[in-house]
């Protein structure tokens, strides 16, 4: 069937001299002599009878022979490149790089159904705070980040906008209903990176709870507020996509509409997820897939 079709070498050498219009960067691309490209397609416009480049002094240009056949010679190595790695990519782990409280309270719940979708594909969580180092290839494959999403950053692409809203225990609730009932304490969460921009203070707060007086309690990350607010210290002041396991199992809930409190469920605006594709991910089809899982699962909560 594909018997007219000439070596697989001479297109994939054709399409890096078509792509980057230079023998001298294909050679370079392809690990060979500017002189075996030029071999290549000579001997590939000779086989198919065609010109392929026009030879200029310091430059080569397709003929429009030549534009047709690289479209077509993109597209299908792409298409073969994909392929090969998508089904040779259980060998080759993703690696997701997040904070440490979205790893721990959403992202790893949630890795299970993504497993069973794709069986094949090994993913790996790496959980820091710390800004990862993503001109590193040895680093991570995607970035989930949190905070204000960089307007001009091409590798960047906006995953879920949070609002902060107020959980505790059925029992604390309770204990705070009564108009002689102590401060209630609210918890939030202090940064431990300076670059993020606080979402509260003592007055935002007190606005919430206008009805009832309230002390403030900070720690370093949410799922220390989490853990607290389970343990009935306090209110939770966190985005609901971080205590799904717990508002599902009734552990946590969200304010009741008690007079001595407030008529109305407080929220305050939160910051940004985002996701940062590097560009030696963007061909990757595991990051590829995992990327459209994420979104439908985080579309679900928007």
């Amino acid at each position: 069937m594909f018997g007219q079709l000439p070596p697989l070498r001479s297109i994939r050498t054709f399409e890096a001299a078509a792509r980057l219009l230079s023998f001298k960067a294909a050679a370079q691309e392809l690990h060979v002599s500017p002189t075996a490209v030029s071999h290549q397609i000579r001997t590939l416009e000779e086989r198919l009878q065609v010109k392929l480049f026009e030879r200029q002094t310091r430059a080569v240009v397709l003929t429009p022979d030549g534009e047709q056949l690289a479209r077509i010679a993109h597209q299908m190595l792409r298409a073969l490149s994909d392929t090969i790695n998508e089904i040779t990519c259980r060998d080759v782990p993703l690696t997701i790089g997040t904070t440490t409280a979205f790893a721990a309270m959403w992202l790893v719940p949630h890795l299970a159904e993504f497993r069973s979708l794709h069986p094949n594909l090994d993913v790996r969580v790496k959980a820091d705070d710390q800004p990862v180092d993503m001109t590193s290839p040895h680093q991570v494959d995607l970035v989930i980040r949190y905070g204000l999403m960089p307007e001009h950053d091409p590798t960047a692409s906006l995953l879920f906008r949070e609002s902060l809203q107020c959980y505790a225990t059925p029992a604390y609730w309770q204990s705070i209903a009564s108009p002689e009932a102590m401060p209630a304490t609210v918890m939030g969460t202090r940064w431990k990176n300076p670059a993020l921009p606080p979402v509260y203070d003592e007055r935002k707060l007190q606005n919430l709870f206008p009805k009832h007086p309230i002390t403030i309690r900070e720690f370093d990350e949410e799922n220390q507020i989490i853990q607290a607010a389970l343990a009935s210290q306090g209110i939770a002041l966190v985005s609901p996509l971080l205590i799904e396991t717990p508002l599902a199992n009734g552990w946590l809930v969200p304010m009741p509409h008690e007079p001595a409190m407030s008529a109305t469920a407080p929220t305050l605006p939160g910051l940004e997820y985002y996701l940062i594709t590097p560009e030696r991910s963007r061909a990757h089809p595991a990051a590829n897939q995992y990327t459209a899982w994420l979104n439908g699962k985080l579309s679900e909560n928007a």
